[in-house]
């Protein structure tokens, strides 16, 4: 069948070029990009001309190559916008000036102040005289140092700094908090972990070589309802407060406590810990849910009354709730 050299279809051509002694010379693919590269040189764009289709191929082959490849310098300036870009979102620039430094002072060492100041909308409730009896004993256990046990009922934390890294950290296991210069926190470290687990021995490697210690322990809740029932898991879990955890500064040192928890029954970790007599050391403190009931008690039999009888007819205790209120 003839053909016609000049009108030559993609296919065609493709089995023509690779119909000699050479083999395979050329795919369907590379033609394609070789076509839109050579446009109306090489055909009309539905056929190649494979006289202008070789002219064109002579030229490419003999068209000194630039200095450098446009690719590659395409390739350069978009490394070096990512990578401005990157700097520029992990330095965290100029730090805000203190709006009212005397308010920052007093909230460093005053823990209710700090706590209605900057979270107003957590602490919204007014204090009891037990919750200040706690932070008291926050207080000095965090500056002054000490230990301090507390039970209370329940339903009652890679950037850049001016162009320098930070050393911010922030893992499953430990917070770092940044090098900034003149900032009491800088540096700090938040570390977690299990009263039953590798503890022993703790300690954070900081970036320049030097290893520090922990200096305050918080226990929170340092027992389950299993180990509670366990004379033997009481005695173990004590013994591992004694030792590993109050032991975390390193020899010689002491280091601060605070360790909220709760009586599961009489006898159990916590309530050994809470016994002056037995660890007057931790100096604990048991507070209740209720001090003291109203000694007359026939509004509330009456509200108990219609609490009960609005749960069986409707489910629910709006009548209940509007006696308590009228009588209040």
């Amino acid at each position: 069948m003839a053909i016609d050299p000049r009108k030559l279809g993609p296919g065609a051509l493709c089995q023509l070029l690779n119909s000699t002694p050479l083999g395979e010379v050329i795919g369907t693919r590379q033609l394609f990009r070789q076509r839109t590269r050579g446009g109306f040189w090489v055909g009309d764009g539905k056929t190649v001309d494979l006289l202008k289709y070789t002219a064109w191929l002579v030229t490419e082959r003999h068209t000194p190559e630039p200095d450098v490849d446009p690719y590659d310098a395409f390739k350069d300036r978009a490394r070096a916008r990512n990578a401005a870009l990157s700097v520029a979102g992990r330095d965290i620039g100029e730090l805000p000036a203190v709006v009212d430094p005397s308010r920052k002072q007093k909230a460093s060492t005053d823990c209710r102040f700090f706590c209605e100041t900057y979270f107003p909308l957590t602490f919204h409730l007014a204090w009891s005289p037990d919750h200040l009896k706690v932070i008291a004993r926050i207080e000095q256990a965090v500056l002054r140092g000490g230990q301090f046990a507390m039970a209370m009922p329940r339903g009652s934390g890679g950037q850049l700094f001016n162009g320098e890294r930070t050393q911010i950290g922030w893992t499953s296991k430990d917070i770092v908090l940044p090098m900034i210069p003149d900032s009491k926190a800088a540096g700090a470290i938040i570390k977690v972990g299990g009263i039953t687990g590798g503890i022993r021995g703790m300690k954070f490697k900081r970036p320049d070589g030097r290893a520090v210690r922990p200096s305050l322990v918080i226990l929170d809740d340092p027992q389950t309802d299993e180990s509670a029932r366990s004379v033997s898991q009481c005695a173990n879990r004590e013994s591992i407060l004694a030792g590993a955890v109050l032991g975390l500064a390193g020899p010689g040192n002491k280091i601060s406590s605070i360790m909220p928890c709760t009586v599961i029954r009489p006898g159990d970790m916590a309530d050994n810990i809470l016994d002056r007599d037995k660890h007057p050391e931790w100096n604990g403190e048991r507070t209740r849910m209720v001090y003291s009931f109203p000694a007359e008690d026939s509004l509330w039999v009456k509200y108990a009354e219609f609490r009960s009888a609005g749960l069986r007819a409707a489910g629910d205790a709006r009548a209940a709730t509007a006696f308590d209120r009228d009588h209040r």
